[in-house]
């Protein structure tokens, strides 16, 4: 009778572990990454971080990550409750027709710089890239307020600051660039020396035209080809390499924040190309 007694106290403890190992198996979850941008076109800081909330309450707070080679600088994978288990094990978790936040927050003030919000209704495993810029661009221009001020100091535009005296078809320092096309680049558009600026050389024993710049970091650049025809210049999209013994598949080079290189096919001597920035849809895209 001992014996038989102690076999079943065994038996007991043996599935009330079992049951909480089982309770424990991680559920389905979304993933969102994307690019945070300041007012200058730059990547945030790695100080600063990223809070996701689900209905008001916040289910993931992360540091940003580096951009440099990358085109995010965050990424949060959050449970996704989708209804397919009989118990919800973690209280971190969206649920569908949730109400998602996800802010971008200053580290050093605690305030939210950016924030973005929609109703969640998605398959489980779904993929979000968000990319979000701060700043009030109150002539709906596409130029943040904010830059438009630096602008105005630096330049020393005088008297009260007038956002409609600085546009982003407008070309303040006179280097060519247009504030806009400036800020999307990652240059400063109120200093003529810093603007993208490419040199073409060829190739050292290959048949291959050399394109080297200064990168921005988590700007995505892509390389053109142009062609003269009856109507004016024509501009493709030029296939290319990272280093000249590669083959030449790349669509799209990623900023490091030093020079880059990017090795193109070119025939003759007729062939020209320009670099160009490559800008990420703002807001919320669902990729398949």
């Amino acid at each position: 009778m001992r014996k038989i007694a102690q076999v079943f106290c065994w038996l007991v403890v043996s599935v009330i572990l079992t049951f909480r190992g089982t309770a424990g198996l991680p559920l389905p979850s979304l993933t969102f990454y994307g690019m945070f941008l300041d007012e200058f076109g730059w990547p945030y800081s790695t100080d600063d971080y990223v809070e996701v909330y689900a209905n008001g309450v916040r289910i993931f707070s992360h540091n940003l990550t580096s951009s440099v080679g990358k085109d995010y600088n965050f990424l949060a994978r959050v449970p996704y409750d989708s209804g397919g288990r009989f118990e919800d094990y973690s209280p971190d978790v969206i649920s569908p027709g949730d109400s998602v936040t996800v802010d971008l927050v200053d580290n050093g003030t605690g305030s939210t710089v950016i924030s973005t919000n929609f109703i969640c209704n998605l398959p489980p495993g779904t993929v979000v890239n968000i990319n979000a810029m701060s700043g009030v661009d109150s002539l709906g221009d596409g130029l943040p307020d904010d830059l438009r001020r630096w602008i105005w100091a630096v330049l020393g535009g005088g008297g009260p600051f007038d956002a409609s005296q600085i546009r982003a078809t407008d070309d303040s320092d006179g280097d060519g660039v247009s504030n806009l096309n400036e800020f999307l680049a990652g240059t400063d558009p109120a200093n003529a020396e810093d603007v993208l600026k490419v040199v073409i050389d060829k190739a050292p024993g290959s048949p291959l035209a050399q394109l080297s710049f200064f990168s921005v970091p988590g700007k995505p650049y892509k390389v053109e080809r142009g062609q003269f025809t009856s109507s004016g210049v024509v501009w493709s999209t030029a296939t290319f390499s990272s280093n000249p013994a590669s083959n030449e598949t790349l669509q799209e080079a990623v900023g490091t924040g030093h020079s880059l290189s990017l090795f193109v096919p070119a025939s003759d001597d007729t062939s020209f190309f320009r670099v160009v920035v490559n800008a990420r849809k703002r807001g919320a895209t669902i990729l398949p």
